[in-house]
């Protein structure tokens, strides 16, 4: 028999079997060291955008309120952009308040 022989067929020396396990545990453990890190980094924020949805919304823009009751269009001419002829030449109306006014032609 040599000196370096394996022992019998189908097994391993102790170093090489614990070799084998410390790889695989190794790199399992750097996996939930990574996990436990996101957890660690995604607690932290969670903290930061709760308190940052606690506190309450002003509204500093106060939007005033302008009523129109009658839009009026007098001797209005309109045309296309590149085209010479006018789309609607010389039109008058008034649209009321919640009136819809369709121009066809």
């Amino acid at each position: 028999m040599s000196s370096t022989s394996a022992g019998r067929p189908g097994t391993w020396p102790a170093s090489r079997l614990f070799l084998a396990c410390f790889t695989k545990l190794a790199t399992k453990v750097s996996h939930a060291s990574k996990l436990f890190n996101a957890v660690q980094k995604a607690q932290v924020s969670w903290v930061r955008i709760r308190l940052l949805m606690s506190d309450p919304i002003y509204d500093h823009y106060q939007k005033e309120e302008k009523v129109i009751n009658d839009l009026t269009f007098n001797h209005v001419t309109t045309f296309y952009h590149g085209h010479p002829e006018t789309a609607v030449k010389d039109i008058n109306f008034t649209a009321s308040a919640n009136e819809i006014i369709g121009i066809t032609g």
